[in-house]
C-alpha cells in the first residue's frame, strides 16, 4: 500500500523546538533489532569549549508496523560535564506517533510513545540541545535504551570533543611590487565551535617596512562577530565581540599592504599573535621587481630522423604585473637541424585576459617563431604558455635540445625542451687498406639500435664515401634483440650496402656485419673511410633536412695515399679577388662577397684550387647550370634553383645559386657540401680557407 510521507510536528506533552533539515546518517555503535533501525543523522558538530550547543540528531526508523506500542518508553542519557538545555524535540517524519518528553534528571530525559500510527510504519528524530559544562576529550555519546520494548539500544555518537584551535591560511600568494598593492586573503577558520572565544583578539604583523592600508576589510561567517582594529602600522587587531554557537566561525581578511622603501624583497610573512591560541605565521605574498621567468617541464624524448614529435609545455611568467611590455615580440628559436612541424600557439595560462591566444609567425625555415603582444599592460601577473609544440628532428641529432626565448617583450632564457636519441649508431674494428687495390677487408661493423622500434620496416643503408665500393655482399646477422631482416644486396653502383628491416624490434636490436670488403680508388685520401648510416628504415623526414645521413662509422683507413694525392688548402678573402693554394697566391676575375648575412665563394675558383681542371667546370647554356667531375663526384647545380645533385642525390638548399659577373656563386656551406671540403671562417680577417 502507497503512503502518503507527513512531516508534522508531534503532539508533546511539553513545549519544544522542531528541528530543520536532516543529513546523512554519522557513526553510531548500538545493537540491531527487528522492532526499529536507528541512526545518527545531521551534522557531528566539535566541541572546543563550554556552552550551549545543538548536537546531532537520532532517528528512528519502524521496521515493521505494529513493532512499536502505546506506552512505549525511550531513555536518553547524556554523558558527564553534559546537561540538558531543555527537552529534546521530538518530529515526525513517517506515521503519526505522538509522544511526551519527561526530564528524569538533568542528564536524563524519557519519551513516551503515547500513540502509533496503526496503519504505516512510524519514523521520527529526537533532537539533542545541550549544555557543556566541561570539556572532554574524544566522542560525545548520547546512550539509548528501551527496556521490553524491542527498540534498538546503544550508545550514539552526536558530537566530539576536540582541543580547541582555529587554522589560518592565505587563499593565494600572488607576486606584488612596491606601492599600495593587494596581497592574498587571509582566512581563519574555526576548527571546532567556540574556538575564538568572546573578548579575545588576535593580532597580525606585518614585517619590517610594511604596513596595513585602509582598505583592509573582514568578512565574518557562521555566526562569529568581530571588530578590526585601526590601520595604518604594522599590527592589526581583530576582536571576537560574539562566539560562534552553532557552527565554526569563518573570518575572512581582505588584504591591503603599504609597501614602504626599506621593505625587504621576498616572501611577506604575516605573524599571529593576541589573547587567542593562534600563533605561528602566514604568508601572504612575494615582493619583487620586475621580471619575468622563462621554464619547462620535463624534456620530452624524442627520435632523431622523425617529424612531429612533441617537447615539453615552455612557461613564460612575468614576477609582476607588467613585466612584459606590451606592443612587442616574444621569439621561440631552435637549434640547428630542428623545426618546428607547425607554427606554436602562445596561451595565457593565468593572470588578466589581456593577451588573447595568438598563433606565432614562421621564419623561412620554420626555426624560428614570433609572436607579437597586445598594446595593453597586464594588470595581474600574466603566465604565458607554449604547449603541445611539435618538433621535426633531423637524423644526425642527439642530446639535448635547447628552446632559446628571446623578442623585444623582456622575456629571456634558454631551456631544454627535449632530448633525442639516435635511430641507430655504428661502431668498428678498423682495418688499413691501400689506394689502388680491390677487395679488401674492413673491420667487423656493429650497428646498435637507440631503442626498441627504432629502425622502421624499410631499407638500412651503409654508403661508401667517393672513391670506395663494396666488394661483396657481407654475412650480416642480428647478434642482440628481435629485430626482422631481409636478404643483403648493393646498389648504387655498391655504393650502397642495403640491409632490409622487415620487422621492427620489441627490444633494442644489434646487427653485425662481418667480412666486409671494398675497393678504394687511387682518388681516395690518406685517412679514416667513414662509410654514412641512412636509409628508409632511419629517416623519414629527408625532405626538411639536407643530412639525410644518421651519423657514419669508421671502419678501415687509408695508409697509402695515390702519387697523384695533394692535399690542397685554398684562402679567399672577403672583397678581394685574389687567392692562395698552399701558399702560392693567384688571381680571381671575381672576389667572394657577402649577402644576406652569407658568405658567397665563387664555385670553378675553388675547384680548381681543390684539384679541378677547367675541364671538368662545365657550362650548360641551355639551361644555365654548371657541372663539377671531381673524382667520382659529380655536382650540378643551377642559376637561380635552389637544389642542388650531387651523384644524382637532390639537395634542397635554403638560398639558389647565384651569378655575378657571369661566375657561378653559393655559399661556404653549399661549397663545401659539393666538393667534399671543410671549410673555416676567420672573422676578424673575413678569410674563407677551403681544405681538401
Amino acid at each position: 500500500m502507497n503512503k502518503k510521507i507527513k512531516k508534522t510536528a508531534l503532539n508533546v506533552l511539553t513545549t519544544a523546538t522542531l528541528l530543520s533539515g536532516v543529513a546523512a546518517p554519522a557513526f553510531f555503535s548500538g545493537v540491531a533489532s527487528a522492532a526499529t533501525s536507528n541512526s545518527v543523522v545531521g551534522a557531528v558538530p566539535s566541541i572546543a569549549s563550554t556552552g550551549n550547543y545543538n548536537l546531532a540528531s537520532i532517528r528512528i526508523d519502524e521496521s515493521v508496523q505494529g513493532n512499536l506500542a502505546n506506552g512505549d518508553v525511550i531513555v536518553l542519557t547524556l554523558p558527564e560535564g553534559l546537561a540538558w538545555n531543555g527537552l529534546p524535540v521530538v518530529t515526525t517524519t513517517d506515521g503519526t506517533v505522538t509522544a511526551g518528553v519527561y526530564a528524569v534528571t538533568s542528564r536524563v530525559v524519557n519519551i513516551e510513545l503515547a500513540t502509533v500510527d496503526a496503519v504505516n510504519v512510524d519514523k521520527f528524530i529526537i533532537s539533542t540541545p545541550v549544555t557543556v559544562s566541561s570539556v572532554g576529550s574524544g566522542p560525545i555519546n548520547v546512550n539509548l535504551s528501551a527496556p521490553g520494548t524491542g527498540i534498538a539500544s546503544g550508545d550514539y555518537t552526536v558530537g566530539n570533543f576536540t582541543s580547541g584551535s582555529a587554522t589560518v591560511t592565505a587563499l593565494s600568494t600572488p607576486t606584488r611590487g612596491s606601492g599600495t598593492v593587494s596581497f592574498g586573503t587571509v582566512r581563519i577558520v574555526e576548527n571546532a565551535i567556540g574556538d575564538l572565544a568572546a573578548g579575545e583578539t588576535i593580532t597580525l604583523t606585518l614585517p619590517s617596512g610594511y604596513t596595513w592600508g585602509a582598505g583592509t576589510a573582514k568578512t565574518d561567517t557562521n555566526g562569529i562577530v568581530t571588530t578590526l582594529g585601526a590601520t595604518g602600522g604594522r599590527t592589526l587587531t581583530l576582536t571576537v565581540n560574539t562566539a560562534t554557537a552553532a557552527r565554526p566561525g569563518i573570518i575572512d581578511l581582505t588584504t591591503q599592504v603599504v609597501v614602504g622603501s626599506s621593505a625587504a624583497k621576498g616572501d611577506v610573512t604575516v605573524s599571529l599573535g593576541g589573547t587567542s591560541n593562534l600563533s605561528g605565521d602566514v604568508v601572504i605574498g612575494k615582493y619583487a621587481d620586475w621580471g619575468i621567468s622563462v621554464e619547462a617541464e620535463a624534456a620530452k624524448s624524442v627520435t632523431a630522423g622523425r617529424d612531429a614529435q612533441r617537447i615539453a609545455k615552455v612557461t613564460i611568467a612575468e614576477d609582476i604585473p607588467g613585466s612584459l611590455i606590451p606592443g612587442r615580440t616574444i621569439t621561440a628559436k631552435l637549434p640547428e637541424n630542428t623545426r618546428f612541424s607547425a607554427a606554436p600557439t602562445l596561451t595565457l595560462d593565468s593572470g588578466n585576459n589581456i593577451w588573447a591566444t595568438a598563433v606565432g609567425t614562421l621564419n623561412s625555415d620554420s626555426t624560428e617563431v614570433t609572436f607579437t603582444l597586445a598594446n595593453n599592460a597586464s594588470t595581474s601577473a600574466a603566465e604565458l604558455a607554449l604547449s603541445n609544440v611539435n618538433i621535426d628532428v633531423a637524423p644526425n641529432v642527439s642530446g639535448d635540445i635547447a628552446l632559446e626565448i628571446g623578442g623585444t617583450a623582456g622575456a629571456k632564457g634558454t631551456i631544454v625542451v627535449a632530448n633525442a636519441t639516435k635511430v641507430v649508431s655504428g661502431s668498428a674494428d678498423v682495418k688499413e687498406v691501400k689506394v689502388g687495390s680491390q677487395a679488401q677487408a674492413v673491420g667487423d661493423i656493429t650497428l646498435t639500435e637507440g631503442k626498441k622500434e627504432g629502425l622502421l620496416v624499410g631499407n638500412l643503408e651503409l654508403n661508401a664515401p667517393a672513391g670506395v665500393t663494396f666488394a661483396n655482399v657481407p654475412t650480416v646477422k642480428v647478434e642482440g634483440g628481435d629485430i626482422q631482416l631481409g636478404t643483403v644486396t648493393r646498389a648504387n653502383n655498391n655504393t650502397t650496402l642495403r640491409i632490409p628491416v622487415n620487422g621492427q624490434s620489441s627490444k633494442a636490436s644489434a646487427i653485425k656485419i662481418s667480412g666486409l670488403q671494398v675497393t678504394v680508388d687511387r682518388t681516395v685520401p690518406e685517412g679514416d673511410i667513414k662509410f654514412s648510416i641512412g636509409g628508409t628504415a632511419v629517416v623519414n623526414n629527408a625532405t626538411p633536412f639536407p643530412n639525410t645521413s644518421a651519423g657514419s662509422v669508421i671502419a678501415s683507413k687509408v695508409v697509402t695515399p695515390a702519387p697523384s694525392d695533394q692535399k690542397a688548402t685554398a684562402q679567399f678573402v672577403l672583397g678581394q679577388s685574389k687567392y692562395t693554394v698552399n701558399g702560392v697566391e693567384k688571381a680571381m676575375d671575381v672576389a667572394a662577397f657577402e649577402e644576406g648575412g652569407r658568405t658567397y665563394l665563387p664555385v670553378r675558383f675553388v675547384a680548381e684550387a681543390l684539384g679541378v681542371s677547367s675541364d671538368n667546370v662545365l657550362w650548360n647554356q641551355a639551361d644555365w647550370s654548371v657541372t663539377i667531375l671531381k673524382g667520382d663526384r659529380v655536382v650540378k647545380m643551377t642559376i637561380g634553383s635552389n637544389v642542388m645533385i650531387v651523384n644524382g642525390v637532390s639537395i634542397t638548399m635554403d638560398v639558389p645559386a647565384k651569378l655575378k659577373d657571369e661566375r657561378t656563386f653559393l655559399p661556404i656551406r653549399y661549397v663545401a657540401q659539393a666538393l667534399g671540403a671543410e671549410i673555416e671562417w676567420d672573422d676578424a680577417t673575413q678569410t674563407v680557407t677551403v681544405k681538401q
